[in-house]
């Protein structure tokens, strides 16, 4: 049925002839890569040394608050959850995909971990809380309305919480050719199995994201959201002539930049 889905998705994407919904399209395709990033995310969580990891617990170690609350939107097979989890905060992970829910939980579950996930649009989450931590790792370049999504996060952080959005500028080449990485755009792409990358490629034409340098664009939305950008960490460049091209970033946004500036 995984081989079905995905001719379904090249069908559609070759001659636009199958009428598919572009949020049923993302789904489909991280649903198709489940099984391969959950194996992914396992290693990484086995690895003490991953950059994601180290800055993860690093930010989240300056919420002080008893019984925090932590949301990890666009959660996937569970890395964020799973180290959140560890250190003491109520998780919820959110994701659309179904197998991605699947593989979060199963992950909790082997490691012992009680964290909530849920299925729903990361974009309008179906949330009552308020939370200390808001956290998306690679979520923001693939939702198609991300202006709503960071109106809807920032009315669930709470007054001294911090959002943390780890991204990068992945199709942005599609817009401006020279963010193509010198090694190929799919080089970072672990456990991808028989999955054709090439349709997320076909769908990242139609995002916003693509057409956007960030992380410029987001402190923008950010900023137009009430929150203030409380540091910003390059995480990745590579050259292009005398140019240095950011290819994944941090951003750490909240409410008042006295915070957590320190």
């Amino acid at each position: 049925s995984s081989n079905r889905k995905q001719d379904t998705l090249l069908a559609y994407w070759s001659s636009k002839e199958i009428p598919m919904d572009l949020k049923d399209n993302i789904v489909g395709y991280w649903d198709l890569r489940a099984q391969g990033y959950s194996l992914a995310n396992r290693e990484e969580f086995a690895d003490k040394q991953s950059i994601y990891g180290r800055l993860l617990t690093a930010w989240a170690s300056k919420i002080t608050s008893p019984n925090p609350k932590a949301l990890d939107l666009g959660c996937g097979p569970g890395f964020f959850s799973l180290i959140l989890s560890q250190m003491g905060f109520h998780v919820t992970g959110v994701d659309a995909s179904p197998k991605m829910i699947e593989q979060a939980r199963a992950n909790a579950a082997e490691n012992g971990l009680n964290a909530q996930f849920i299925l729903s649009d990361a974009t309008h989450p179906k949330l009552s809380e308020h939370y200390d931590l808001i956290v998306t790792r690679n979520l923001v370049w693939n939702l198609t309305d991300p202006a709503t999504a960071y109106k809807n996060w920032s009315k669930l952080l709470k007054q001294n919480g911090l959002m943390l959005i780890f991204d990068g500028n992945h199709y942005y080449y599609l817009t401006e050719p020279k963010y193509r990485l010198p090694e190929g755009p799919q080089s970072s792409h672990k456990h991808i199995g028989q999955v054709d990358p090439s349709v997320m490629e076909k769908i990242a034409t139609e995002l916003p994201m693509t057409k956007h340098l960030r992380p410029q664009y987001d402190e923008t939305l950010l900023q137009a959201n009430g929150l203030v950008v409380v540091a910003e960490q390059i995480l990745r460049t590579f050259s292009r002539g005398d140019e240095s091209l950011v290819a994944d970033f941090l951003i750490v946004a909240g409410r008042e930049k006295k915070h957590y500036a320190d």
